[in-house]
């Protein structure tokens, strides 16, 4: 057992880093320059000037870093400059001393750039020696250029650079919005089934957290002043934390039933959550959230064991629980070591989330579907195959507005005579003609033996309503009658209007079948002459 444990452990690891590669892959290929590429550039920063090498980012300092990198080239074929995944809040280009690119304020650098590829068109041609400058400004987590930037013309330009969009930003905004629906659908889920400490209530909050985190990759221009930009960046980290709190709730409730390691997580990322917002700048939440986000890799760490010691769970749990390990290690890397590579944890923790949530729904259709199937076999009588008594607490009368009750005359007898299985083949055949006449919205119940209950839906409740319902009947019961004349087959009933009291209406149903059964038995002892109409005068008011 331990050795298929270990197995399916190392089959798991195989499978992420596999999936792991494929992701660096498709967000690393764009990234790669065409044309002319700038890879060597002078850095003056943080008070000194030396040669540097792109893709390099630098930690950020007190206050507001500015970065100067400087650069020159040839007169090269290209007319637009791509400046892919800048690490900053604010950003200029300056081409031959001229300023030709700027977006943000340098003085409160708020814009979100790290996760947009920016192109610039140059206003003239190239010069036989050309100088490029760039100055970024940072305000938070570091300063520098994630990724090569690269001269080259418009066509490719603006292909690559949305084609860049779509992975960095439209395909997190699709995501987005998934786990907004996905989320809003478990959460009236819990709501229809008045349960709300389950799975389907922790996924659901996790993912409408996740929208929230998610907001981190959005390109934004401008986040208003550094204020508000810190409470911003604050608000969209502790969601990160409750996402995945959230999370972790939700897989400890759907394997464990209980809830315990997250109490302990829940204590911790509150700490964590505290820490944030009591710090004063964006430097210092730099530094917090390092903290932070440390102390939420071990928890997650811990519950991903969890997660693995699970018995007989899928290999898609597992999968998640080591993609969200790999994801978090990313992210203190790149706060650690601010690394060039992108930050995949929001993608991570919101793709894992959405996993969870559509297999949570599926098994919560699944239950649904074997409910419905349960509940609807119930409801059936099993030798008619119409459905049984139990059906009557559910009908609406605001939708069905007359009752039938039916009784079938000498049954009793004709089953002594000819035998249960005979009998029983007439009451199959009694309820197929009934099929053949009522409409897909009519209900046919077998009401007990040889009583049968037809209800009508969407029928005026007046003589016209009523002789549609009586010339029903009598189509019935003349079908019936020349199934087989050996058997001399016919039955009496009782038509009533349902009113407010559904008990009450068929009561009087009862009433008038058996007044007419009275008729036939007397009738057939030839003890009475005459026949009687079995048709009452419409009357749809209650005795």
């Amino acid at each position: 057992m331990q050795t298929v444990f270990n197995q399916k452990i190392f089959q798991t690891i195989l499978l992420a880093g596999f999936i792991l590669v494929i992701v660096a892959i498709v967000i690393q290929l764009p990234l790669q320059p065409v044309g002319y590429a700038f890879y060597d550039w002078d850095m003056a920063y943080n008070g000194k000037n030396e040669g540097i090498t792109l893709p390099l980012n630098e930690a950020i300092q007190p206050g507001i870093s500015l970065m100067t990198l400087t650069t020159t080239f040839p007169a090269v074929p290209g007319d637009t400059i791509v400046l892919p995944r800048v690490s900053g809040n604010a950003v200029e280009v300056i081409l031959n001393g001229k300023t030709v690119y700027k977006l943000g304020d340098f003085n409160a650098p708020t814009a979100n750039l790290w996760n947009s590829q920016l192109f610039v068109m140059l206003p003239e041609p190239l010069l036989p020696e050309n100088r490029l400058t760039l100055h970024i400004a940072s305000s938070i987590v570091s300063t520098g250029m994630s990724a090569v930037p690269y001269l080259t013309s418009f066509p490719e330009a603006s292909q690559r650079v949305m084609l860049l969009d779509w992975i960095f930003n439209a395909l997190p905004m699709m995501t987005s919005g998934a786990a907004c629906i996905m989320g809003l659908i478990l959460l009236i889920s819990c709501y229809l089934r008045r349960q709300w400490v389950n799975a389907n209530f922790f996924i659901g909050i996790a993912l409408l957290f996740c929208v929230g985190f998610a907001y981190d990759t959005y390109f934004r221009s401008s986040s208003g002043s550094l204020l508000q930009f810190l409470w911003t960046i604050k608000t969209i980290v502790i969601c990160g934390y409750c996402a995945g709190l959230a999370l972790m709730c939700g897989l400890e409730v759907y394997i464990w039933k209980r809830l315990k390691v997250s109490l302990w997580a829940a204590a911790a990322v509150f700490c964590a959550s505290l820490l944030l917002l009591a710090a004063p700048d964006l430097y210092w939440f730099t530094l917090f959230n390092q903290v932070g986000t440390a102390l939420f890799f071990i928890i997650m760490l811990v519950f991903c064991w969890m997660v693995f010691k699970a018995p007989q769970q899928s290999g898609w749990l597992h999968l998640i629980a080591l993609l969200t390990v790999i994801g978090l290690l990313q992210q203190i890397y790149e706060l650690v070591f601010y690394s060039a590579l992108p930050n995949l944890m929001p993608y991570v923790i919101t793709l894992s989330t959405l996993t969870i949530g559509i297999n949570l729904i599926l098994e919560y259709n699944r239950i649904l579907d074997e409910n419905i199937l349960l509940r609807h076999t119930n409801n059936l009588d099993p030798l008619t195959g119409v459905l049984n008594r139990r059906v009557v607490k559910e009908i609406n009368n605001r939708v069905y507005h007359y009752a039938v009750l039916i009784d079938l005359n000498d049954f009793k007898e004709l089953n002594d005579r000819h035998g249960h299985m005979v009998g029983d083949e007439v009451l199959i055949n009694f309820t197929n003609i009934c099929r053949r006449n009522l409409r897909q919205d009519d209900l046919i119940i077998r009401w007990g033996g040889d009583e049968f209950l037809l209800v009508f839906a969407h029928i005026s409740q007046n003589e016209s309503g009523y002789q549609i319902v009586d010339n029903i009947i009598q189509r019935i019961k003349l079908q019936f009658s020349e199934a087989d004349h050996n058997l001399n087959l016919s039955f009496s009933y009782g038509i009533q209007t349902l009113q407010d009291s559904f008990e009450q209406s068929i009561r009087e149903a009862d009433r008038l079948m058996y007044a007419m059964k009275e008729t036939h038995k007397k009738e057939f002892a030839g003890k009475s002459e005459p026949s009687v109409n079995g048709f009452p005068p419409f009357n749809n008011q209650k005795e």
